[in-house]
């Protein structure tokens, strides 16, 4: 069966649409990874002014040495944390573009197989309007011939 048959393409079609509703929900994943990441991030900037103006603010007050060493070990923990989550973030943003760019391929991709598969389907209705022309064109070709024929 040649590449033109029109019986391939719906399968053809089919399985473009398929690979580009997966990078579609593999997207959605990477954009769901990539918002939690951001909200963890701001989370824990918030904990570290937070903490930070506790700090700042007890200065004042009398508070032992190891609470202060504590609350700084604490901050200094959370801004390591931070530092972690955004580098992850980053990584995160640069797969979010690589797969929004895989998207774009799969789905000019369908577009390509839906036209060819209109375009066979097109020459295949070409050739059959063909073949009725020619069945039509013997028709009246051998009822003129009758017509004429005078032993008929």
């Amino acid at each position: 069966m040649p590449l033109s048959s029109p019986s391939r393409w719906p399968v053809l079609v089919e399985k473009a649409r398929k690979q580009a509703e997966r990078t579609r929900l593999d997207l959605q994943a990477a954009l769901s990874r990539l918002a939690s990441l951001q909200d963890n991030v701001a989370r824990i900037r918030s904990l570290i002014t937070e903490y930070q103006g506790r700090d700042q603010a007890s200065d004042g007050q009398s508070r032992t040495m190891r609470e202060r060493l504590n609350t700084r070990a604490f901050i200094a923990q959370l801004q390591s944390a931070c530092s972690k989550l955004e580098s992850e973030e980053q990584k995160i943003g640069a797969v979010v573009e690589q797969v929004r760019l895989r998207l774009q391929r799969d789905e000019q991709e369908v577009l390509k197989m839906e036209k060819l598969a209109e375009n066979a389907l097109r020459a295949l209705r070409a050739e059959e309007n063909l073949r009725e022309q020619k069945g039509y064109d013997e028709l009246a070709l051998l009822r003129r011939h009758w017509a004429n024929d005078p032993a008929a």
